[in-house]
């Protein structure tokens, strides 16, 4: 009667045997376990969406002890559940990257990663272990390697040898794109390598062109200091690198705080406004500015912070030269090879725009 019923309906022949073994009469008849019913599915599925290519992974019962272990999967998960569902969510988005110092191909996924062994001859990936996978660990797995295009699909190890069933296996394609990523990277390195080379004397000079303004400002050395109204008033101990007769009018005055971090803020203060004597003390007036912060300020006076001129316009030149190296090393720029052109590693191209003619 079922046989009949599904003969009646307008399906394939593979839908049509898939449920007949399901409701077969004779329990030894059915499918002994779920996978099997699982890969059917999803090859129909994958029949009517857009292809992708499928790679090939298979994994055994110690990596899902081990997940167990480490509470990364319920102690109830069976090994359909481990291979059709926990590392099929995992690896929907991944990365891979090939670790030539321990022969080992590397898969990234959400919160582990894989570490395989390549079987030639079955052409298959196999689990060697899992693990973990910190946020600045993916990060720097991302870095090392390439987005893997493409659908992962996991095995039982010990259904491995029935994969007959399985009509798609881009395996060895994957291969050749760990072998093209690894090239690429050393090319990347390579490139680096050069780009150090060339600009990273330059970066330190800047650096110590920096170091070298801010320590040619002057600096006010002050005893005491009084607010009022809109004017500090600093009781000047010592004015270094300039003299105090020849401050310019519109000098403008900050002060630096590093946090317990070292991170270095900048916080304006003000303007010079004139020298004034109090029982042969030199007093500093700034008019302050308004909108200073008055509270932070006033905290790190009290503290004797020193007051310096300003010098964020001085090393401006210096910034931009440092911001055009980052751009530059971190291809952030119009020219598409401009790069690989100063480091050599594309000859620059050139189109005659003239033609010898015979007189």
């Amino acid at each position: 009667m079922i046989c009949k019923t599904m003969d009646d309906l307008g399906t394939t022949e593979i839908l049509k045997n898939l449920i007949s073994k399901m409701v077969a009469e004779e329990p030894e008849n059915r499918f002994q376990e779920l996978a099997p019913v699982i890969d059917i599915v999803e090859d129909l599925i994958g029949d009517n969406k857009p292809q992708k290519d499928t790679y090939l992974c298979s994994v055994d019962i110690e990596k899902l002890n081990y997940l167990k272990k480490t509470s990364l999967i319920e102690n109830d998960a069976t090994m359909t559940i481990l291979t059709n569902s926990y590392l099929k969510n995992q690896f929907k988005e991944c990365s891979g990257y090939y670790n030539e110092k321990f022969e080992k191909y590397i898969f990234s996924g959400k919160k582990i990663a894989l570490e395989c062994i390549y079987n030639a001859e079955e052409e298959l990936f196999m689990v060697h272990k899992i693990m973990p996978l910190s946020a600045d660990r993916k990060v720097s797995n991302i870095k090392r390697g390439f987005t893997i295009e493409g659908v992962i699909k996991f095995i039982d190890n010990r259904r491995r040898f029935n994969l007959s069933r399985i009509s798609e296996n881009n395996n060895e394609k994957l291969i050749i794109q760990f072998k093209n990523n690894k090239k690429n990277k050393a090319t990347l390195q390579k490139q680096d390598e050069l780009f150090d080379n060339l600009f990273g004397y330059w970066s330190e000079g800047l650096d110590e062109s920096i170091i070298n303004e801010k320590e040619r400002v002057g600096k006010v050395i002050y005893s005491d200091f009084e607010i009022i109204d809109n004017q500090l008033l600093l009781t000047l101990e010592e004015y270094k690198n300039n003299d105090i007769d020849e401050i310019e009018n519109d000098t403008k005055y900050i002060v630096e705080y590093k946090d317990q971090r070292g991170n270095l803020f900048l916080f304006d203060v003000g303007t010079y406004h004139e020298i004034n004597y109090d029982k042969n003390k030199p007093i500093l007036v700034i008019t302050l500015d308004k909108n200073i912060q008055i509270g932070k300020v006033r905290q790190l006076l009290k503290k004797q912070k020193p007051i310096m001129e300003n010098y964020r316009a001085n090393i401006s030149a210096y910034k931009r030269q440092h911001r055009a190296i980052r751009s530059l090393h971190d291809d952030n720029y119009s020219s598409k090879n401009l790069k690989d052109i100063l480091l050599n590693l594309d000859e620059p191209t050139y189109t005659p725009l003239f033609t010898k003619y015979k007189i």
